[in-house]
């Protein structure tokens, strides 16, 4: 389970460093294409989306059950719920955008 209240997709020894942007490397030519390929980026990609999005829904259950008191807590864990969504969901638009300028090429 992700930490609530720390940073988007911290991974690492800075709180800063965001894994999908720092922590990618280039595809190891000996090894299988599978493990580091763009699709399988792209699930964990959305695993952590979705795991932000359980643990900001978790962070508000508690809350409003009582046994959580942090408003401020509450609100970091839904922001970056949301702006993770966000994220995706522009990153769903522009892969749209492109395949659709694929599917318009003449060959």
């Amino acid at each position: 389970m992700t930490d609530a209240v720390g940073p988007v997709g911290y991974q690492g020894s800075t709180p800063f460093q965001v894994k999908g942007v720092d922590g990618l490397k280039e595809p190891d030519a000996t090894g299988p294409l599978e493990k580091s390929g763009f699709n399988n980026v792209l699930k964990e990609e959305m695993g952590r989306v979705n795991e932000l999005q359980q643990d900001a829904q978790a962070t508000a259950d508690a809350f409003a059950a009582g046994r959580r008191d942090d408003i401020e807590g509450m609100l970091v864990a839904a922001r970056k719920a949301d702006a993770a969504f966000q994220m995706l969901v522009q990153v769903r638009s522009r892969l749209m955008e492109a395949y659709q300028e694929v599917k318009q090429l003449r060959v």
